[in-house]
């Protein structure tokens, strides 16, 4: 058992930035379960205003017989250093540390604050003050109304600090449950009313999902607070968690999740035929329901593309949509299409032969992956540059064509996340890739 020491103190203001401790009591049990307790009065820095006096209860007069908290700093730490530290509130832990810091001590953060750990639990017993809540627990020792007797804190948390707060840390604990697998997959967070809210992915769910329930952070907390169950899914790899996860969020829009919730449209190359009778290549934003191949994810990257093809087939900006005018563009390298110099013909043959080319382009492949176990592999399938699923297979099936592969597929809608996701993929090293020609 490692010793325990309970503080309790009292600031001169409930203003942090011009606070100083005025008195300070620490209940010390060590790991012999021997309790003792240190009494402390100081003489703050600064003399005390009226209010501060009515405030601490006590006078500028009393105090100027003590030791300013600098004299007894290194008594005070030696009982402290490598203990487990308790407040009852977060205003004192904040107190204690800022005035450590500030005569050049370390900043001793708390193992627990009371306060926080009763609202954890949303107990009845929170916003009650600490002489409140020690007689709720039938405390018999002397509780001073100055605010610096660190038993009661003492005894509430032997009757509900650990015992409580350890086993609400134990249902919320996914671990003691079930054993998660070390394994990449999707989890999924569900609450008492069997509602999913959130769906999460890792390359190894045990130890992500024990991040969860060891974050400080409060949108962590008020997670696992909310959780009430863990499931999950092993994929075998990590590009099929992606997937999964990002299809899952977008399916059953869980509370907690913020991201990959909404619709994303991608840009397209587009083409149309002007009533000049100009073959014009355009950006233009399309649904997925579409089916569009020639897919970029913005408009910034759809018109870096047209720039490309307006140098490699010499097209004029204006009809490409690269530059937004009326009249002849700017570009010195055109060859007047825009200007009535060129013939039409000509220059609509190398606009189709510009788009010709993005189709061209348009891929079927599949990626083989690592399977959930020994013997199994696992792919992901692109049809004419769609996604179109994923799928696992044993390794003695011999794979020659799509058809061989959509027997074993699990289908998926193609999406803005599925297509990213698969392009960053495909920039990794090592990536197996199997090409399909027709």
């Amino acid at each position: 058992m490692h010793t325990k020491v309970y503080i309790d103190l009292l600031g001169s203001s409930n203003n942090l930035k011009i606070s100083s401790i005025v008195a300070l009591s620490l209940t010390i049990v060590d790991s012999s379960e021997n309790v003792t307790t240190h009494n402390y009065i100081f003489k703050p820095l600064n003399v005390l205003t009226t209010a501060q006096e009515l405030k601490t209860g006590y006078s500028n007069g009393a105090l100027r017989k003590h030791p300013p908290f600098i004299e007894k700093a290194e008594e005070i730490l030696a009982h402290s250093i490598s203990s487990e530290l308790h407040f009852y509130d977060m205003q004192a832990e904040r107190l204690w540390r800022k005035v450590l810091r500030e005569i050049g001590y370390p900043m001793y953060k708390s193992d627990t604050v009371l306060e926080k750990q009763l609202k954890v639990l949303k107990s009845d017993l929170y916003g009650l003050t600490l002489p409140e809540l020690a007689l709720a627990f039938n405390f018999e020792g002397t509780i001073n109304s100055k605010g610096h007797n660190s038993l009661p804190l003492y005894h509430c948390y032997e009757n509900i600090g650990y015992s409580a707060f350890a086993k609400a840390k134990k249902e919320k604990s996914p671990s003691n449950d079930q054993q998660l697998p070390s394994s990449p997959g999707v989890y999924y967070f569900t609450n008492a009313d069997g509602e999913i809210i959130y769906v999460g992915k890792a390359i190894n769910i045990r130890k992500r999902v024990k991040s969860h329930f060891s974050s400080k952070l409060s949108f962590e907390k008020e997670l696992c607070n909310a959780t009430d169950k863990v499931t999950y899914e092993e994929t075998g790899n990590e590009l099929i968690a992606l997937l999964k996860e990002s299809q899952e969020i977008y399916a059953l829009q869980p509370k907690y999740n913020t991201q990959q919730t909404e619709d994303i449209n991608p840009w397209v190359i587009v083409k149309k035929v002007d009533a000049k009778g100009v073959v014009r290549l355009k950006p233009e934003e399309k649904s997925y329901d579409d089916f569009e191949h020639r897919i970029t994810f913005n408009r910034a990257s759809v018109l870096q593309k047209l720039k490309l093809l307006q140098v490699l087939h010499s097209l004029c900006p204006r009809f490409i949509g690269v530059e937004r005018i009326a009249g002849s563009c700017s570009n010195p390298k055109c060859l007047g299409v825009c200007r009535g110099e060129e013939d039409l013909d000509q220059y609509n043959a190398r606009a189709e032969k510009a788009f010709q080319e993005l189709n061209e382009k348009v891929a079927s492949y599949y990626l083989r992956l690592k399977g959930r176990h020994t013997g199994e592999s696992a792919f992901i399938l692109v049809k004419d540059n769609l996604y179109c699923g994923y799928g696992f297979i044993e390794n003695h099936e011999v794979i020659s064509s799509i058809e061989d592969l959509e027997a074993f597929l699990i289908k998926q809608p193609h999406t803005y996340y599925s297509s990213r996701s698969i392009l960053n993929y495909l920039g990794k090293r090592g990536v197996e890739k199997v090409n399909f020609k027709f």
